[in-house]
C-alpha cells in the first residue's frame, strides 16, 4: 500500500491514500449541434484518494477523485476553412 498523505476534506485536513485506477470503459458522449458541428467528450478518472473518513449517514468510505475532460469537434463541411500552406521564405496570409 502506499503511504498515507494528508489531503483537504470540509476544509479540514484528514488522511488518506491513493487506490489504484483501472478502466473498465470510458465511452464518449457524442452532440450534433444546431450547424452541424459533431461533439465527441468523455470524462477519464486520473486519480482516486479513499480517505479515512466515512459518510455520517451510511457509514460507507469517503473518496475524492480528479477527473480530466477530453473533448473533440468536428466542424461541419461548410464550416471549415481552407488552410493554404506557406510558401517557405513568405509569411502565410
Amino acid at each position: 500500500m502506499s503511504q498515507k498523505q494528508t489531503y483537504i476534506l470540509n476544509n479540514s485536513p484528514v488522511t488518506g491514500e491513493p487506490v489504484t485506477v483501472e478502466s473498465t470503459s470510458e465511452p464518449w458522449a457524442e452532440y450534433t449541434l444546431a450547424d452541424g458541428s459533431k461533439v465527441k467528450a468523455k470524462l477519464v478518472l486520473v486519480e482516486a484518494i479513499r480517505l479515512d473518513a466515512t459518510n455520517p449517514d451510511s457509514g460507507d468510505p469517503l473518496y475524492q477523485f480528479q477527473f480530466q475532460n477530453i473533448v473533440g469537434v468536428s466542424p461541419h463541411p461548410d464550416l471549415r476553412q481552407r488552410i493554404t500552406p506557406a510558401t517557405p521564405g513568405k509569411a502565410a496570409q
